[in-house]
């Protein structure tokens, strides 16, 4: 199985800035192994080119560049599985040139659609992209006008961009409660408006068009899961 992991710096504990220096781990990349030296070395060209370097090229590695040029070297159609957490618009500045999220909100919508349209790309028919993001409050000095806080979906204006102009399929939707105390916002200790913990995230999983593959039964059953297992997943 082949699979693409996209990281903003700081998510799972990966120190990688955002998506201008982003971490792109594919597993089993079984097609540059496959090539011969002076193919891996036109892909390695076109890496560096694209601000990208290969660390390594073993058949998993971390890549890091600007996803929205670094992946065009992936072959398209050749990864089952990506998952990343974008930038959470302009939360967090990383330091990084032209980094996604430092602008205006359709902006940054914009910019990510670019990264969607690269995950269209190199899925396989069947493959699944899944995204978590929050509910992000809008600080009111930015929004002094208002009278109550703004809040930020990303989870569901990703969510459109992705199913008004990519051929991606909403797959499941996933709520993660997330073990944290930290408050969002309420009027405490007056009445009028409640007092939240901003303790849930979305993990939101598209799937491209397509058939899934058909796996040899010897493959099926080395990985049959117990009900036990299978409920504890």
């Amino acid at each position: 199985m082949k699979g693409i992991c996209l990281s903003q710096k700081g998510f799972a504990g990966m120190a990688i800035n955002l998506y201008n220096l982003i971490g792109i781990i594919i597993a089993r990349f079984q097609e540059r192994g496959a090539m011969t030296t002076e193919q891996q070395r036109h892909m390695d060209m076109d890496l560096e080119s694209n601000g990208a370097s290969l660390v390594a090229p073993a058949p998993d590695s971390v890549i890091c560049g600007d996803s929205r040029k670094t992946m065009q070297a992936v072959p398209g159609g050749s990864v089952k599985l990506i998952v990343t957490s974008p930038p959470y618009w302009d939360l967090v500045d990383y330091g990084v040139p032209n980094q996604i999220g430092q602008s205006g909100y359709q902006e940054y919508l914009d910019d990510l659609l670019q990264v969607w349209k690269e995950c269209e790309r190199v899925l396989e028919p069947n493959g699944k992209l899944c995204i978590n993001t929050p509910i992000v409050p809008v600080p009111k000095s930015r929004t002094p006008k208002r009278h109550t806080r703004e809040l930020k979906n990303l989870n569901n204006d990703i969510e459109q961009t992705i199913l008004r102009r990519t051929s991606l399929t909403r797959f499941s939707l996933y709520i993660w409660q997330k073990q944290t105390t930290e408050k969002m916002f309420g009027s405490y200790p007056f009445p009028p408006n409640i007092y939240e913990n901003n303790s849930v995230e979305f993990v939101n999983v598209f799937v491209k068009p397509g058939s899934p593959p058909k796996l040899p039964s010897e493959v099926k059953d080395a990985n049959r899961l117990s009900k036990d297992e299978w409920i504890d997943l």
